[in-house]
């Protein structure tokens, strides 16, 4: 997490609410693909379904940052 880290009053409560609420949206659709694909597709979506997983904790840890918890998330 360290080439994200900013002080917590640089960052914008709405606007990761809103990237969180996106990536969620995102993640089932990305998981369904992943697990019916074979071999190389495969491979790429497993690869982009780490990438989003990870960008969720990032963002889940922003939240966190500015103030105390990820509301209904």
């Amino acid at each position: 997490m360290a080439d994200e880290a900013m002080p917590p009053d640089m960052l914008n409560r709405a606007e990761l609410d809103r990237e969180l609420t996106e990536i969620e949206g995102n993640l089932p659709s990305l998981r369904d693909q992943a697990g019916r694909a074979t071999g190389p597709e495969r491979e790429t979506l497993m690869a982009e379904l780490r990438q989003l997983e990870r960008r969720q904790n990032i963002t889940r840890a922003k939240l966190q940052a500015v103030g105390g918890g990820v509301g209904g998330h």
